[in-house]
């Protein structure tokens, strides 16, 4: 009976360390509540289960560290990925339309230009193309043909704009994430750091 009431007296002492703990990881971890509960969770948990005063000092660390923003998370990320989505989607509409555009496709108002204006100079003896209508049926074929290489060249700018914008924007998603990458092995670090000094603190 009285080594039964000795370890209720010491449970009783590990828990009122371990809400002292928890006090003190509020003041310095942050006032997020979500994180606050984790971190009081697995103080709780790691007293509850008996754990030596190192567990629960390394249960309360790898929690305040879980709660720390993943890299997906980061502003700088978030947006950089989302440029690289845009830029993405616009490189492959771009090639299409420039692929579409050699196989003739959006081509086809200026084809039957070309094709009507043809038939209609076939029409007029040779020797009277280059005069009169003969010259106006061939200068509209000509226009024509001008405008199917100036579509195709344009496309093929901007298809190619298109592409160093995509290589530019996954450059920068990189080099966003490499960032995020630091700064979060950083903020773990920090963050199990204190909290694993406030439980000490708290329960020695």
């Amino acid at each position: 009976t009285g080594t039964t009431a000795g370890a209720t007296e010491d449970d009783a002492d590990a828990s009122g360390d371990a809400l002292d703990a928890v006090t003190v990881i509020n003041a310095l971890v942050g006032d997020d509540d979500d994180g606050d509960a984790d971190v009081n969770s697995a103080i709780t948990g790691a007293v509850n289960a008996g754990g030596s005063d190192d567990e629960v000092v390394a249960a309360a660390g790898s929690a305040a560290a879980a709660n720390v923003s993943s890299v997906d998370e980061d502003a700088d990320v978030i947006a950089a990925t989302d440029a690289t989505e845009t830029a993405t989607t616009n490189a492959a509409k771009a090639t299409q339309t420039y692929s579409d555009f050699l196989a003739g496709v959006g081509m086809e108002d200026l084809d039957r230009t070309i094709a009507a204006n043809e038939a209609q100079l076939r029409r007029i003896p040779r020797i009277y193309r280059k005069t009169g209508r003969g010259k106006f049926f061939q200068r509209r074929i000509d226009q024509a043909k001008i405008e199917k290489r100036n579509r195709l060249t344009k496309a093929k700018q901007i298809a190619d704009a298109a592409r160093v914008d995509l290589e530019n924007a996954k450059k920068a998603e990189a080099l966003a994430r490499k960032k995020a990458e630091d700064t979060y092995k950083s903020n773990v670090a920090q963050a199990r750091r204190d909290a694993e000094e406030a439980v000490r603190a708290a329960i020695a």
